[in-house]
């Protein structure tokens, strides 16, 4: 897929699939004809690939002390989108892990 700019608007045409997946709940919706998209790159990473920990807090603007702190009292586990490996905390689902941080949609899509 092309790259298009963030404040592009997408149609279900050029979607090229029928549905869209709502990964949240699991649940797949039918746009209705006529309705738009914005493309949010930031929010659909790749399968398979994460994000250190450190650049997650940079982009969203919270001290990484914070999400450690989160961590270490079981606030903020594997459920929430995190993964440890060899000793380093990763994103893997930035936007599980930004809803259970609280953090709005408007700083998701930055």
């Amino acid at each position: 897929m092309p790259k298009r700019p963030k404040s592009q608007v997408l149609s279900v045409a050029e979607l090229g699939c029928a549905y869209v997946l709502n990964p949240c709940n699991k649940t797949l919706l039918r746009p209705l004809p006529g309705s738009t998209f914005e493309l949010v790159p930031g929010l659909a990473p790749n399968p398979g690939t994460s994000m250190p920990l450190p650049r997650f807090a940079q982009l969203h603007d919270i001290a990484l002390k914070t999400l450690h702190n989160r961590i270490s009292r079981g606030e903020l586990t594997e459920e929430d989108g995190l993964e440890k490996r060899r000793g380093h905390w990763l994103v893997t689902d930035p936007v599980r892990l930004g809803q259970a941080i609280g953090c709005s949609v408007a700083s998701l899509n930055e």
